[in-house]
């Protein structure tokens, strides 16, 4: 809905921008003539929100809004890598983990920001060692010796993925202020 109702807007010469807080899209809106920035719900009646609202409801670390991973405006590109995000989600939820990473890495460059793309990633690692090592092998010493080297690097991909996502102030919900 943020989506199509920054086109609508754009096209009818208002300046709009995609912005984001913790798994939330929203809209920002720009007065021309007073030049002050209302955040805009386009999910609820495109109702104005405050960003303490944001703030109570989807907790975000300072660290965060310190680096603009939240409540920033997006350029377009950002918002386009945010869109696009949905196909890494899709081949998450269809089990297609290099997939999944393959399309995330494609977006990053375009927004390094982003640090729920890292989040995505660090779960497709995840996956693959789920699917490759913690079914099949109840403990870390059952493991071939000719799969661990394997095992070990998807094991760092997946910390590294979500270490940056850390260094950026993303954080588990359960552990945000």
């Amino acid at each position: 809905m943020p989506f199509l109702f920054i086109l609508l807007a754009d096209r009818m010469g208002l300046d709009v921008t995609a912005s984001t807080a913790p798994l939330h899209v929203f809209v920002k809106f720009t007065d021309d003539a007073t030049g002050t920035t209302f955040n805009v719900e386009a999910t609820s009646g495109a109702n104005p929100a405050k960003d303490s609202w944001y703030a109570k409801n989807l907790p975000m670390t300072d660290i965060a809004l310190k680096n603009g991973v939240y409540m920033q405006s997006l350029t377009r590109q950002e918002a386009v890598v945010v869109m696009a995000t949905v196909s890494v989600e899709h081949h998450l939820q269809k089990k297609q983990y290099n997939k999944a990473i393959e399309m995330a890495e494609l977006l990053l460059p375009h927004y390094p920001k982003y640090a729920y793309l890292y989040t995505k990633i660090g779960t497709a690692y995840h996956g693959i060692l789920k699917d490759n090592f913690y079914k099949r092998y109840p403990a870390l010493k059952d493991i071939p010796k000719q799969e661990r080297q394997v095992y070990q690097f998807l094991s760092e991909q997946n910390h590294l993925a979500f270490d940056k996502a850390e260094a950026l102030g993303w954080r588990p919900k359960e552990q945000v202020r």
